[in-house]
């Protein structure tokens, strides 16, 4: 026999307004707070790892700067060749009129790099 302290009905189920945040009406479980913590602490006793692909995708921002895990030295390399100068502003942290902020795939990725010239 089921309990019904285990049944959902969808009325008592609130559609999240932060996505980091879910709760049932009824218990006022935040989920970002208690459960996923339990189950993160629940999967290394486990020993569940996650896939070599969310690691990598992990570890590249953190040692890198972006998630190609390429060289920040390479982030510039698409600018060569443009007709105007692209400059670091973090070797020359002056101030600037127009600022554009190239992200890491048109930065990285071939296909996107034409879009950012």
């Amino acid at each position: 026999m089921k309990d019904p302290e285990d049944e959902v009905i969808e009325d008592e189920v609130i559609e999240p307004q932060q996505p980091q945040l879910m709760v049932r009406e009824d218990r006022q479980i935040a989920l970002t707070d208690t459960v996923w913590p339990a189950v993160r602490d629940f999967a290394v006793q486990e020993g569940i790892k996650p896939p070599p692909e969310l690691r990598t995708a992990l570890r590249n921002p953190y040692l890198y700067g972006n998630v190609f895990g390429q060289s920040p030295r390479k982030r510039l390399d698409w600018t060569r060749g443009l007709e105007v100068t692209v400059r670091d502003l973090s070797k020359s942290p002056e101030p600037k009129e127009v600022l554009w902020l190239v992200g890491c795939y048109p930065s990285y990725h071939p296909r996107n790099q034409v879009v950012a010239r």
